[in-house]
């Protein structure tokens, strides 16, 4: 099962509108994580459940939706609690949205939930009008889908064995240390990619011009 958690960080209009054009299935569970509300009711999507201490919430939640209001003293932001949530439920499918782009703070914290969901054995991806981030631990293909340029950067200190084909800038059993700055900003020669990482988690960053 798929879960789609919207975050309240993103207030660009380009992200609005990106969110406007995705298609969610009859059977995806719509988490909101506190002011995450506000997002999606502005794409016109009633969610399943609204998650958080409410303090960043505008709008009024309808009535029918579910709701888990935490305290705002808590060892976790809204988005953790909303991750938990999706797990819980047994998605293996995690996408968040408007996730990225406001606080640095909870920006970082989105990009790292994405391990933890990885760890939890599910798939978690973050997107964004012109990106989009996911984690990888085996060889993967990755198409281009409009995306220009594709950054590879290790989640754990040292990835090794890594190998490219489909990026101008190759890699063959290469050892990427998180310190460096090696895997960043290549791009795409094909229409598809493929990663492999024999050691470690690579966080796999595509974005458009």
């Amino acid at each position: 099962m798929r879960a789609w958690v919207f975050g309240a960080a993103s207030d660009k209009a380009e992200d609005i509108i990106f969110c406007k054009r995705i298609k969610f299935n009859e059977n995806d569970l719509i988490i909101c994580a506190d002011g995450g509300y506000d997002k999606a009711a502005l794409i016109g999507i009633t969610p399943d459940i609204v998650i958080g201490d409410m303090d960043s919430l505008k709008g009024k939640i309808p009535d029918g939706v579910k709701r888990i209001v935490h305290p705002s003293a808590k060892d976790k932001t809204d988005m953790d609690l909303c991750i938990d949530y999706a797990l819980e439920s047994g998605c293996n499918e995690i996408i968040l949205l408007c996730a990225f782009g406001g606080r640095i703070d909870h920006s970082i914290a989105s990009l790292i939930s994405l391990r933890r969901i990885t760890e939890s054995g599910a798939e978690g991806m973050l997107l964004t009008a012109r990106s989009k981030v996911f984690l990888i631990k085996e060889k993967t293909r990755i198409k281009k889908e409009g995306y220009s340029k594709l950054s590879i950067i290790p989640v754990t200190d040292i990835a090794r064995g890594v190998t490219t084909e489909g990026l101008w800038y190759p890699l063959e059993n290469a050892e990427l240390k998180q310190t460096d700055n090696l895997g960043i900003s290549n791009a795409f020669s094909a229409n598809e990619a493929v990663v492999d990482v024999k050691d470690g988690i690579l966080c796999i960053i595509c974005e458009t011009d």
